[in-house]
């Protein structure tokens, strides 16, 4: 860790690697500096797709982000190309689904009586309130929650709800994922959300 005075003056401090790999420019002020020209933020709303790009740098780079743990502190990263660049984030990955066309892909949607989104809370995961708010009250044993990635079974072990992990087998994503899910208390790791149903007999 080195402590480090930005042009401006303030000081802050600031992991190595960090500062070799040139991940980090400033304090923070050069960021408030550069106007963005995506229309993602909009009289101070950002959109779903620009708040996935700054939470993502925020779990990576942040040691008072409490997902920091979890991403940064393990050696994860975010790839050069889009560490300074939503613009090149979203021609990559492109605007993020709605949850009709998630469930509808799936054809899941007959498990399902409510729906949260990030929209709906404010302090989205690894936080429970998500699952809590569609808890609200019923026992987390009568309940089972999915998901792929970290998040998911973080806010799930937060909300003490069982929590089943899906990951495509044989996939990148499954080698990288598969250990940690069952760290945070995955009861399986499905290959694919059509095994659901084996699960719930």
């Amino acid at each position: 860790m080195w402590l480090c005075e930005c042009e401006c003056g303030k000081t802050s401090v600031v992991r190595g690697a960090n500062l070799t790999k040139g991940h980090t420019q400033s304090c923070g002020c050069f960021n408030l500096v550069i106007k963005p020209k995506h229309g993602h933020t909009v009289d101070h709303y950002k959109t779903p797709e620009y708040r996935a790009w700054t939470d993502a740098k925020q779990r990576c780079y942040n040691q008072n982000n409490k997902a920091f743990k979890d991403y940064g502190n393990r050696g994860i990263t975010v790839c050069d190309e889009w560490l300074n660049n939503f613009q090149a984030f979203i021609d990559y990955m492109g605007p993020k689904p709605s949850p009709d066309h998630t469930l509808d892909r799936f054809t899941v949607r007959r498990y399902f009586r409510q729906i949260v989104t990030v929209e709906d809370v404010q302090r989205p995961k690894p936080d429970p309130d998500g699952l809590l708010r569609i808890l609200d009250g019923t026992d987390p044993d009568r309940t089972l929650y999915l998901g792929d990635n970290v998040d998911d079974a973080l806010a799930a072990k937060r909300a003490r709800v069982p929590f089943l992990g899906v990951l495509s087998r044989g996939s990148a994503v499954h080698r990288l994922r598969v250990h940690r899910l069952r760290e945070l208390g995955a009861r399986a790791i499905l290959g694919t959300i059509t095994e659901l149903e084996k699960h719930l007999r």
